[in-house]
């Protein structure tokens, strides 16, 4: 999927943080240092405010967005572009391989074990790899639902991505658990013209060297284009409260 800059994330703790620090001015140490509003010995150390400090790190990706974007393994699941500046300050970029990926895919359960009763009631279904959908922007609410695009169709993705297991395993494991609940009741349910129906199309990711096992990672759902229920909501409530209906 494509990235954007909504996509980055610290743990619970806030113990993990995806950096390397050469020196205390290099720019992850400023980052952290201004972040969490950490001690600095000289303005250098850290960055006036975040506002600076976000438009530093947003100006360091597009230094190397262009060459790292070529690079024929970038696309790879597993894979962190690690940003750092060398001996003369100049940005550099480097690309690794997240053994914790594999960790994610195994904490989700295989498309034949997602409902109880057998594989039969899967047969109905189509899977499509988590790869190949463009991710444009979460949407909010509960979850890492997202808006998406295949080919030239939107959907609206519900499920647990790996940056959900990045930021929170704790969390993860819930959102986990009501993503498949979830899945399974609205499946159990008969038609009704109130209820949107289950998506025909899981969501599947597969560990890094082995093709052959597809993991459940979430469903598409079809994109509404006036917005949410709670987007309705919101927006009637502004129409009340403007003055030209205060009257």
């Amino acid at each position: 999927m494509d990235v954007g800059g909504d996509l980055i994330w610290g743990d619970d703790s806030q113990s993990e943080v995806f950096a390397q620090a050469q020196s205390r001015n290099s720019l992850p140490s400023r980052i952290v240092t201004c972040y969490h509003g950490l001690p600095a010995e000289d303005a250098w150390e850290t960055f006036p405010n975040r506002g600076s400090m976000r438009e530093a790190l947003y100006s360091s990706i597009r230094g190397v967005w262009d060459q790292c974007t070529r690079h024929p393994s970038v696309t790879a699941a597993d894979v962190t572009v690690e940003i750092y500046e060398d001996a003369e300050r100049q940005n550099q970029w480097r690309i690794s391989h997240e053994s914790l990926y594999n960790q994610y895919v195994e904490s989700l359960l295989l498309v034949g074990r997602l409902f109880r009763g057998g594989e039969a009631k899967l047969q109905a279904y189509n899977t499509m790899d988590y790869s190949s959908l463009v991710h444009i922007r979460y949407l909010g609410g509960r979850g890492r639902t997202a808006l998406v695009r295949s080919s030239e169709t939107l959907y609206v993705f519900k499920g647990l991505d790996f940056g959900a297991f990045l930021e929170s395993r704790t969390d993860f494991q819930h959102q986990k658990d009501v993503c498949y609940h979830e899945i399974r009741t609205i499946s159990s349910l008969p038609p009704h013209p109130n209820i949107i129906p289950l998506s025909n199309t899981f969501v599947t990711v597969r560990k890094i060297g082995d093709d052959q096992q597809a993991f459940v990672c979430g469903a598409l759902y079809p994109f509404m284009e006036r917005g949410t229920l709670d987007d309705q909501i919101q927006n009637t409530m502004e129409v009340y409260r403007s003055p030209s209906t205060a009257n």
